[in-house]
């Protein structure tokens, strides 16, 4: 019932706090809007900057470790609508890291941005159809280690005590998407 009822805060109204009777700690509950036309896409910061971490990948069939510093994963998220009011949702992992720099990127043309370092995982990107007024939970279950789903969706966060002092908790993170129109619904 826990569930539920945190994700009709999530969806609808705003985001507090949850009691959790079992262990007696508050659970802090907190969300993000995005609202993204069809064609156009959307950054999704996933997780906080992690100060350092390493991620385990597979690169030309070889399995590498990834050191990063100052480390924010992202999805880049892209729609496209369908017929009938659906949509198709692509979701490509990022990790941006590293210093911020001056670099020179592509886009529509070439030109200059500061920004970080950009790991795109092309190979672990997935797409979703959704109808009008569906929705969809991402979570991950990878096991605690250097793996992109734990370093995606999983850490530590803050909280304060009842004495005011801040004290470490894990944190465990949903990524929820929700399809609430489409320019034309009455697509043939």
């Amino acid at each position: 019932m826990l569930f539920r009822s945190v994700l009709q805060q999530l969806l609808g109204e705003q985001p507090d706090f949850a009691y959790d009777e079992a262990s007696e700690k508050a659970k802090q509950i907190g969300g993000h809007r995005f609202f993204v036309a069809s064609g156009g896409n959307v950054k999704i910061i996933a997780s906080p900057v992690h100060d350092e971490c390493e991620v385990e990948v597979t690169r030309d069939g070889e399995p590498q470790t990834l050191a990063l510093q100052d480390a924010e994963c992202r999805f880049r998220v892209t729609v496209e609508q369908q017929d009938n009011g659906w949509a198709k949702l692509t979701f490509i992992p990022q990790v941006f890291h590293g210093p911020n720099q001056l670099r020179y990127v592509a886009d529509q043309e070439w030109r200059f941005e500061d920004s970080q370092r950009v790991e795109t995982f092309f190979d672990q990107r997935f797409s979703l159809i959704l109808g009008p007024g569906e929705t969809i939970v991402i979570a991950g279950d990878a096991p605690e280690g250097r793996r992109l789903g734990h370093l995606f969706f999983t850490g530590q966060g803050l909280r304060a005590s009842q004495d005011g002092e801040f004290e470490a908790m894990p944190v465990e993170r949903l990524l929820i998407v929700r399809l609430t129109g489409t320019g034309d619904q009455n697509l043939p």
